[in-house]
C-alpha cells in the first residue's frame, strides 16, 4: 500500500514534498517522491491525503490515562490545593469509570497522532489494557506509595502482583515500569526498595519530582 501526501517529515532527514511512503506487512518498506513510488509499485493500492502531511507518531512521555474523565475537573489553583481537589474528585470514580476513563484517554491519543505514551499509573492493569485495545505503544509505570514503612514487604509483594498483571494485559506492545510516586508520598526506604525491585527485574523508573515551589520548600526546609 502506498500512502501519499502533499509533506513527508521523516524527522531523521529534510522534510519532503509531495511524498509518500510504502508500507507492507505493517512495516514501512519505502519512502520517496509519490511518483517515484507509484512508478516502482504500480500494483500497489493507493491512500491520499491531500493537504496532510505523514511523519512519524508523537510520543507523551508522561501521561495518567486512567485520569481523562478528570479532565477540567477544577478552575486553576496551587499545587497543593488542586491536588486536594483531585483526591476528593477520585473518591467519586468506581473500577469501572477508570476502565473507561484509560480508554477513552487512550482513542483521544491515537487521535491526535499520539503513538507511544509513559504512564503513571495508580492501576497498572487497567492503563495496559487500554493501550493494549486502542493499539498503542506504552511504557506502564506501576505507582507505589508510603510514608509508614510498617508495610513495606507486603507493599512490595502487592507491586510484583501489579507489574505480573501489566504484562498479562499489556501484550507486547506494553512494557511495565515501577514508579514510586513523589518525594512527599514515598519513604526514602521505599524509594530504595522500589529501585531494587526495578533493577533485579530489568524495568524502567519513574517518578515525580518538583511539580511545585511549595514542594521544593518542603523537601529543602521543612516548611
Amino acid at each position: 500500500m502506498l500512502l501519499l501526501a502533499d509533506w513527508v517529515i521523516p524527522v531523521s532527514r529534510p522534510p519532503l514534498a509531495n511524498g509518500g511512503l510504502r508500507i507492507k506487512d505493517g512495516l514501512v518498506t519505502g519512502i520517496g517522491r509519490a511518483a517515484e513510488l507509484q512508478a516502482r509499485f504500480p500494483e500497489d493500492e493507493v491512500q491520499s491525503f491531500p493537504g496532510c502531511a505523514l511523519l512519524p507518531g508523537l510520543v507523551n512521555v508522561h501521561t495518567h490515562l486512567e485520569y481523562s474523565v478528570l479532565k477540567g475537573f477544577a478552575p486553576p489553583s496551587g499545587f497543593g490545593l488542586w491536588m486536594l481537589r483531585l483526591l476528593l474528585a477520585r473518591r467519586r470514580l468506581a473500577p469501572a469509570d477508570y476502565e473507561v476513563s484509560a480508554l477513552w484517554g487512550a482513542h483521544e491519543c491515537a487521535r491526535s497522532g499520539v503513538t507511544t505514551v509513559a504512564d503513571c499509573a495508580f492501576a497498572g492493569r487497567v492503563v495496559a489494557r487500554a493501550a493494549r485495545e486502542v493499539g498503542l505503544r506504552a511504557h506502564v509505570y506501576q505507582e507505589v506509595f508510603g510514608l509508614d514503612d510498617a508495610g513495606l514487604p507486603e507493599k512490595m509483594r502487592r507491586l510484583g502482583e501489579q507489574v505480573e498483571d501489566i504484562q498479562e494485559e499489556g501484550g507486547k506492545l506494553v512494557e511495565p515500569g515501577v514508579s514510586p510516586h513523589a518525594p512527599y508520598t514515598v519513604s526514602p526506604r521505599l524509594y530504595r526498595e522500589a529501585a531494587r525491585f526495578a533493577r533485579r527485574a530489568g524495568l524502567r523508573l519513574a517518578t515525580h519530582v518538583a511539580e511545585s515551589p511549595a514542594e521544593v520548600e518542603l523537601l529543602t526546609r521543612g516548611t
